[in-house]
């Protein structure tokens, strides 16, 4: 999702909006991880300056008493695979986020009834070329459908997206309806 996302790349606010939903989070984790380890770094200085025989154990006790752990070279390895897995799923809940909140679809010709028509179940039955997107544009979806057809966790609560389909089955996108018919909520 480039910065320009919104309206077939037009709406900025609702990409930066869902991005900082998802943003925040992190980075308050980050800073309560990054205040623990403020502790070392002040424990580690304070050995030093008085002189406290093996201040490198007294670190060590520091880390451990802040919760923070060392890594050996592969546990290290391990922790940037789960480091590569929080990014894409910070990204699946960014565009989530987004896509619940600012996409749309509407049926053009003669697919205007059968979505309109269609419950979720039935959507399968509606033919794509028939589908208008607004708030992501095709090079956006692409990119969706191509990362997240798969995924490569077991948290049901996240499952692939494959298609517009998805979009509004998964991920909450609303179809809009002409006057007088229900809309999604």
């Amino acid at each position: 999702l480039d910065k320009s996302s919104g309206s077939d790349g037009k709406n900025r606010s609702g990409a930066f909006a869902a991005a900082n939903q998802v943003v925040k989070e992190v980075y308050d984790r980050t800073l309560e991880d990054q205040t623990n380890a403020s502790v070392v770094v002040e424990g580690f200085t304070a050995a030093l300056l008085i002189g406290r025989p093996m201040p490198l154990k007294l670190v060590q006790n520091f880390w451990l008493g802040a919760r923070l752990l060392t890594l050996q070279p592969i546990a290290f390895t391990t922790a940037q695979n789960a480091s590569n897995l929080l990014s894409e799923v910070i990204l699946y809940d960014m565009l989530r986020a987004y896509t619940g909140k600012y996409v749309t679809m509407h049926g053009e010709g003669a697919g205007a009834l059968m979505l309109l028509l269609a419950d979720k179940l039935d959507l399968e039955e509606v033919p794509s070329n028939f589908v208008g997107v607004n708030g992501l544009n095709p090079d956006q979806r692409e990119m969706i459908y191509k990362r997240f057809s798969t995924v490569p966790w077991k948290d049901t609560s996240r499952p692939p997206v494959n298609s517009w389909r998805d979009l509004i089955n998964k991920w909450g996108a609303k179809r809009i309806r002409p006057a007088g018919f229900p809309q999604d909520n």
